[in-house]
C-alpha cells in the first residue's frame, strides 16, 4: 500500500513538472509572438515616417523600393506569426494530450491501489476467520 501511495505521489509530481515545463514553453512562444508583433508595428511606423518624408520630393523610385521592402517584411512577419501560432497550438495540444495520458495513468494506478487494498482486506478477513 505504501509503495502504491508513493507511486501515486510520484505520478502527481511528474504531472505537475510536465505542466510547468509546457506552460514555460507556451509563455516563451507568447513572448516571441508579442516581440514579433511589436517589431512589425515598429517597421510599419518607420516605413510610414519614411514615406511621409519622401512625399515632399519627387523620389518615386525610392518610395516604390521602400513600399516593396515594407511589403516583403510584412509578408515575412505574417509567416512568422502563423508559424508561432501553429507552434503554440501544437504545444497546447501536446499539453492536453499529456495531461489526459497522465490523468488516465493516475486513475489506473488508483484502481490498482484500491484493488490491492480490497484483496488485502479479504486476505486479512480470511486469516482472522481461520484464527477463530
Amino acid at each position: 500500500q505504501a509503495l502504491l501511495g508513493d507511486e501515486v505521489a510520484c505520478l502527481k509530481s511528474h504531472i505537475a513538472d510536465e505542466q510547468d515545463r509546457i506552460k514555460g514553453e507556451l509563455r516563451s512562444i507568447e513572448l516571441e509572438f508579442r516581440d514579433l508583433k511589436k517589431h512589425c508595428v515598429d517597421q510599419v511606423t518607420e516605413a510610414r515616417r519614411e514615406v511621409a518624408s519622401f512625399c515632399g520630393g519627387a523620389v518615386s523610385g525610392k518610395l516604390v523600393a521602400l513600399r516593396t521592402t515594407h511589403d516583403d517584411a510584412l509578408a515575412r512577419h505574417k509567416d512568422e506569426v502563423r508559424r508561432l501560432k501553429a507552434r503554440h497550438s501544437q504545444a497546447e495540444g501536446a499539453l492536453q494530450k499529456r495531461l489526459a495520458d497522465l490523468e488516465r495513468e493516475n486513475e489506473e494506478t488508483k484502481a490498482v491501489l484500491f484493488s490491492t487494498i480490497r484483496e488485502s482486506e479479504k486476505t486479512l478477513e480470511r486469516e482472522r476467520r481461520d484464527l477463530q
